[in-house]
C-alpha cells in the first residue's frame, strides 16, 4: 500500500472544479545553489529561441495544443480503479479544458490493457471500463483524446503494478506480440484520435530488459501494429512513433520511422543541453522531407546542466526539483520557446507533460529539506488544493495566454 499511495501522491490530482483564478504568490528568488544552473538553461532557452524565431514568417499553425491528463496515467495501476476516481479524472480535464486546450495527452501502456497479464477478467474488464467512460467524456467535450502506449516503467517503485517481472518472463517476440494488441486494443476499445506507439526506445529497454533500443526492433514493433489496424479494417486514426530528443542516434530513428507508413514523427522533448533543442529542428525537417506529420507528445524543461550530464541522476531526483516555485519563469519561458516551435515547425500537436505545474508549485525554503520524492508528493498534495480552489499559476495562465491569446 505505501509504494501504490507515494505513486498515487505523485501523479493522482484529486480535484473539484471552481472558478479559474490566477496564483498572486509573488515570483521566488532564485536559491545561491541554484543560481548558475538557472542561469545556463535561460541562456539556453534563449538561444534557441533567437534560432527558432529566425527560421519562421510569424504565422502561426494549425497546432492542436494539449496537456498530458495525469489522473489517468497507466502507471497509478489500482488508484484508478478507487471509488471517485473516474470523477476527479473527469474534473481535471475540465481544468485542461478551462485552459483553453483542444486535446488530452493519456498515457496507456503494455502491459495495461493486455487482457493475460490480468488474473481476473473482471480486473481487465474494469481497467478497460474506466479508459472507455474517460474517452468517451473526453470526446463529448469536443477535445481531441492523444493516446501514448510504451512500457511501464518496472525501476523506481513508479506503480503499484508488477511488470517486472512480467518482462523478465518474455522473449521479445512475445513482448512485440503483447505491445501490438495493446495498441490494437485502444484503437478498438478507447478510439483515441492519435496514437503514438513509440516514444522513447531507450526508456523502454532500461524498463524492460529487452533490445527495444535498436531501430530495427522499434520498427519492427512499428510495423507489426500498422499490420493489425490494417487487418482490424481500424482507420481514422493518426499514428506516430518518435525518439526523445537526448538519444545518441535520434537521427537513426527518425529516419527509420520515416520509412514506414507511420502518419507522424513524435518527439519528446525534456533536457536542453548540449545541441538537444536543435535536434527537434533536425527531426522535424527528416519527417516533412518524408512527407510525415511531426508532433510532440511530452515536452518539459529538465532542471540539469552541462556540468552534471555524467551524474547518474534518477528520474525522481530530477523531477523532485520541478517542484519549487522558484523555477516558474523558465518553466514560463520554455512554454513559449516551445509554442513558438510548434507554430515554426507546423506540429499537428503539442502536449506538456508535467501539467501539475499548472496549478502548484512548492516554496524552496519551506520544503528543501524533503527527500525528492517527498518533495514530489507534496507537490501533487498542492497541485490538488489549488485545483479545488479554482487556482492556476502563472505558468499554467502563461500557457492558456500562449495557446489562446486570451490574458
Amino acid at each position: 500500500m505505501r509504494k501504490l499511495f507515494v505513486y498515487a501522491a505523485v501523479w493522482g490530482l484529486v480535484v473539484s472544479l471552481g472558478a479559474v483564478v490566477a496564483h498572486s504568490a509573488p515570483l521566488a528568488p532564485v536559491p545561491r545553489e541554484y543560481q548558475a544552473l538557472f542561469a545556463e538553461l535561460d541562456g539556453q532557452l534563449a538561444r534557441f529561441d533567437r534560432l527558432v524565431a529566425s527560421r519562421w514568417d510569424g504565422q502561426k499553425a494549425p497546432v492542436i495544443f494539449s496537456g498530458e491528463h495525469l489522473s489517468s496515467n497507466g502507471h497509478l495501476g489500482l488508484a484508478l480503479l478507487r471509488p471517485g476516481h473516474l470523477d476527479a479524472a473527469l474534473r481535471e480535464v475540465d481544468r485542461l479544458q478551462s485552459l483553453g486546450v483542444r486535446a488530452v495527452t493519456v498515457q496507456i501502456s503494455y502491459p495495461m490493457l493486455y487482457r493475460p497479464f490480468f488474473r481476473r477478467d473482471e480486473e481487465y474488464a474494469a481497467y478497460l471500463d474506466f479508459y472507455r467512460r474517460l474517452a468517451d467524456a473526453v470526446h463529448r467535450r469536443g477535445l481531441k483524446l492523444i493516446v501514448k502506449t510504451q512500457a511501464l516503467f518496472s525501476k523506481g517503485g513508479w506503480t503499484s503494478l508488477d511488470p517486472g517481472s512480467w518482462y523478465r518472463r518474455q522473449t521479445l517476440a512475445e513482448y512485440i506480440q503483447g505491445r501490438t494488441q495493446v495498441a490494437l486494443t485502444i484503437a478498438q476499445e478507447v478510439t483515441p484520435d492519435y496514437l503514438s506507439v513509440v516514444m522513447e526506445p531507450d526508456t523502454e529497454a532500461d524498463q524492460t530488459g529487452l533490445p527495444m533500443n535498436t531501430s530495427a526492433n522499434s520498427v519492427r514493433l512499428v510495423t507489426a501494429v500498422l499490420s493489425a489496424l490494417k487487418s482490424a479494417g481500424i482507420s481514422g486514426i493518426v499514428v506516430g512513433a518518435g525518439v526523445g530528443t537526448w538519444h545518441p542516434q535520434y537521427k537513426d530513428f527518425a529516419q527509420a520511422f520515416a520509412g514506414t507508413n507511420l502518419d507522424f514523427i513524435d518527439l519528446h522533448v525534456y533536457p536542453i543541453n548540449r545541441d538537444f533543442l536543435d535536434r527537434a529542428l533536425t527531426v522535424a525537417q527528416i519527417a516533412r522531407q518524408a512527407g510525415k506529420r511531426v508532433a510532440m507528445t511530452e515536452a518539459w524543461l529538465y532542471k540539469s546542466g552541462n556540468a552534471e550530464r555524467g551524474r547518474d541522476f534518477t528520474a525522481v531526483e530530477v523531477f523532485g526539483r520541478d517542484a519549487y516555485s522558484f523555477w516558474e519563469p523558465l518553466d514560463r519561458m520554455f512554454l513559449e520557446v516551445i509554442v513558438k516551435f510548434a507554430h515554426a515547425q507546423r506540429l499537428e500537436f503539442l502536449s506538456p507533460f508535467w501539467t501539475k505545474y499548472f496549478y502548484a508549485y512548492v516554496d524552496y525554503e519551506k520544503a528543501k529539506s524533503l527527500d525528492p520524492r517527498q518533495l514530489l508528493t507534496l507537490s501533487t498534495q498542492e497541485a490538488g488544493k489549488a485545483l479545488a480552489a479554482g487556482t492556476f499559476t502563472q505558468t499554467g495562465l502563461a500557457y492558456r495566454a500562449l495557446i489562446t491569446g486570451a490574458p
